[in-house]
């Protein structure tokens, strides 16, 4: 029934202000309610993808859990993969292999831990170009993430997402379970000096250190 026709018949009474629908709607016809609340800031996006993670996600390359222990024939014991007291740590190694093209008076096990540690310096200084790829030009440090999709979520975003999530409610967090605020001022001082090597503005860096102070809580 068009607008027009609903008009017609309905009826007003102007002395009593009352105005009755002689064709009332069915509830069941009726859309289902919607409700917008205001938020003082946009949305959180998702986070940026690594190098790593794009090129696996074009390859189809899934990831696999790996095993925590592997077996150490030295020593006949179980020994973790990676960490402390891992299998080939060089502790382990009382001899090493001099290669036939390399100095015979060359200390290989000083190469070794040389390597390790380019190795360690490689990884961190990937992992900063990733955290300086995912802030915007101009901008300072990316909203935080919201909780990301089961095929999008990792550990380390799930863990931020619960933590932002605490802060989130109408007492900010008051009445929350504590949160480790020695674990996030740690972090915070490592971004912040990170931020310090990405702008020499100083009032941009006062800026994002404010920013990340009130946003930040993982």
């Amino acid at each position: 029934m068009d607008l027009s026709s609903r008009q017609l018949l309905s009826e007003c009474d102007l002395g009593n202000l009352l105005y009755e629908d002689k064709a009332p709607l069915d509830p069941k016809d009726l859309p289902e309610p919607k409700f917008r609340l205001p938020r003082e800031k946009q949305a959180p996006r998702a986070r940026t993808l690594t190098r790593w993670e794009r090129f696996a996600q074009m390859k189809g390359i899934n990831k696999h859990k790996k095993s925590r222990k592997v077996w150490d024939d030295a020593s006949q014991s179980w020994k973790p993969a990676w960490g402390k007291n891992r299998v080939d740590s060089v502790k382990d190694k009382w001899v090493l292999e001099v290669p036939e093209n390399s100095d015979p008076y060359e200390d290989q096990f000083e190469k070794l831990t040389k390597a390790r540690n380019e190795r360690k310096a490689k990884n961190e200084f990937a992992r900063l170009k990733n955290i300086a790829r995912s802030i915007k030009k101009g901008q300072g440090i990316s909203p935080p993430v919201g909780v990301l999709t089961e095929s999008e979520a990792s550990k380390n975003a799930l863990t931020r997402a619960l933590e932002i999530t605490k802060r989130s409610d109408a007492s900010m967090g008051r009445f929350s379970e504590d949160i480790n605020e020695t674990k996030i001022a740690n972090k915070t001082e490592l971004v912040l000096l990170f931020l310090s090597l990405l702008y020499s503005d100083t009032a941009l860096l006062h800026k994002n250190e404010s920013l990340f102070t009130r946003c930040s809580y993982t």
